[in-house]
């Protein structure tokens, strides 16, 4: 034992750190999501740029026939006219000029190709020498009426030609024109060639053909007519066995009957 009594000291364990790991723990990072890809630009449908309508061309007359040159009266004549331009249709008239000759026929053709128009109908029931005009209307109405020399048809034998029929009481006449007298035409509805007469109407102002076509739509039925066929300028209509056929435009009205 020491000198002076005293215990010597114990050693006291010094407590040991627990060694930790100096590494830190790696901590889940969501990896990054990918940059989405840029949308290519889509291109915008553009209409094409559609060319400027051409502009109207003026009606005119490339060549005109009525045949055969000499007709027996009553015979058949047959027309045929080439045009160019806006036209919308085409009339050609015969008369003698004599003084006591009947009014002159009008023959009132239908377009059967672009720029071709045909018809025709029974020729002059007098014998002698007669003249044909040929008559183009364009879409603002405006009848334009060439001649030539040239056009000439001999109608052999006939007597006495017949008069147009008086105008019926049960047609109506559109408002906003001036109306003629009946003449004898010749014009074709519904496939058939019809003898008959015709009245022309010509307005001093434009009139609106909307206004005029819805009129005749309207007012044939209510007169007992029966509408057979309408377009725009044309309509048609039947009673009993007469018919009638009214061809229009802003300027002027042709009522075609038997």
């Amino acid at each position: 034992m020491p000198a002076g009594g005293a215990l010597p000291a114990t050693p006291t364990s010094l407590p040991v750190a627990t060694p930790t790991s100096s590494v830190p723990t790696a901590t889940d990072v969501p990896s990054p999501s990918p940059t989405p890809a840029l949308a290519s630009p889509t291109a915008t449908d553009v209409p094409p740029t559609r060319p400027a309508a051409p502009p109207a061309q003026p009606a005119a007359l490339v060549s005109a026939s009525l045949t055969p040159a000499t007709v027996a009266a009553g015979g058949t004549l047959s027309a045929s006219v080439s045009t160019t331009g806006s036209v919308t249709s085409v009339d050609v008239y015969l008369g003698s000029g004599a003084p006591n000759a009947p009014a002159p026929l009008t023959y009132a053709l239908t377009e059967s190709s672009p720029g071709t128009w045909t018809g025709g109908g029974a020729a002059p029931t007098v014998g002698g020498q007669y003249h044909y005009t040929v008559g183009l209307f364009t879409p603002s109405g405006r009848r334009v009426v060439l001649d030539n020399d040239a056009w000439n048809v001999t109608v052999s034998g006939g007597s006495s030609g017949p008069a147009a029929a008086a105008f019926p009481d049960d047609i109506p006449l559109a408002p906003g024109f001036n109306y003629g007298n009946p003449t004898p035409a010749t014009f074709t509805t519904g496939g058939q060639t019809v003898n008959g007469a015709e009245v022309v109407g010509t307005a001093a102002a434009q009139v609106d053909p909307s206004t005029v076509g819805q009129f005749y739509s309207i007012r044939l039925p209510r007169a007992g007519w029966i509408v057979t066929g309408s377009s725009a300028g044309s309509i048609s209509a039947v009673s009993g066995d007469r018919v009638c056929l009214i061809q229009y435009s802003a300027s002027s009205v042709q009522i075609f009957y038997s």
